[in-house]
């Protein structure tokens, strides 16, 4: 069964940039498969995605665990049924025990075909809560869907406001992982076109927040899709076609974008610092890599605009 999902794809071991830099933790962030069927491109892409994480998991001396995979919507392109079963059947082969598997629903590709009742058909089908407050590794992962309305988030910002307020109680030198599917507002590239002013009023006051979303499919190897504020925010890039900003030389599509996709190799070490790896996943190369040294002190901060 497992080689009807994808065709036969041996994972490179990436070549990374940080040689001084020993994890605690690991996972993937990725959104935006747009899965339409078994054996798609989606599904193909997040095979070949997996078989790298582990790949670069395995060959590390240090750590060779991979501890979450965490989708942040549009997991689907039209929301049917049969599209978020294929989701199931490729993570449930390609997932190893021991990998927790992880997602949210957004209110766009995945709500196309059952609207309101989107959240259930998928927790129905994968057996999945698409709202979550897991502990991994010691960490807390936050997960946040749309409301049953399929259109804000406005009903969910007060259960992720105590969600926050906890798990920063617990140790508030320690990275809290949020995730949701469009950019919170003004932060990382694409938040401009789409940005969630809801999650962003919320994520604003817990400096300890790294968050990560998708939606714009923005590239994430670009400088901008690493923001830090009153919080960090960070652009996963996305699995299916590549998106620019429109900046009057390049138009949103560029040619052969149906070519490129990316994902995030997560790590963090003893110190709480956090190494964002940028995969090419077609390619199963690390693109790109940024250290982000101090989550909580403003001074240390260096991914910013300016």
């Amino acid at each position: 069964f497992a080689s009807t999902l994808t065709p036969s794809f041996t994972a490179p071991i990436p070549e990374t940039v940080q040689d001084d830099f020993v994890p605690v933790m690991r996972f993937v962030a990725t959104s935006d498969t747009h899965i339409q069927k078994l054996g798609d491109t989606g599904c193909q892409r997040i095979s070949a995605m997996m078989k790298t994480a582990y790949a670069l998991s395995d060959a590390d001396e240090e750590y060779n665990k991979l501890d979450a995979v965490v989708f942040s919507g549009d997991i689907t392109d039209s929301g049917y049924a049969s599209s978020f079963f294929a989701f199931a059947a490729v993570t449930d082969v390609e997932i190893r025990d021991g990998t927790e598997r992880l997602a949210v629903v957004s209110k766009a590709h995945d709500s196309y075909t059952f609207f309101n009742n989107s959240l259930k058909v998928f927790t129905g089908i994968t057996g999945q809560e698409t709202d979550f407050h897991r502990i991994i590794g010691g960490y807390h992962f936050i997960g946040v869907s749309y409301d049953d309305n399929g259109s804000t988030f406005s009903g969910k910002t007060k259960w992720l406001d105590e969600r926050l307020k906890k798990a920063t109680a617990e140790d508030p030198d320690k990275p809290v992982f949020v995730y949701q599917h469009p950019h919170p507002a003004l932060t990382v590239y694409g938040s401009v076109n789409w940005g969630d002013l809801d999650t962003r009023n919320v994520l604003s006051k817990y400096p300890q927040v790294v968050n990560f979303s998708g939606h714009s499919h923005y590239a994430a190897s670009d400088p901008r899709s690493v923001w830090q504020g009153e919080f960090t925010a960070i652009n996963d890039g996305g699995l299916a076609y590549y998106e620019l900003a429109v900046d009057g030389k390049n138009g949103q599509f560029p040619e052969e974008k149906d070519r490129m996709s990316q994902a995030l190799i997560i790590e963090v070490d003893a110190d709480n610092r956090v190494l964002v790896k940028v995969l090419d996943v077609d390619a199963g190369a690390i693109m790109r890599e940024f250290l982000i040294d101090n989550i909580t002190e403003e001074s240390k901060q260096k991914y910013n605009p300016e």
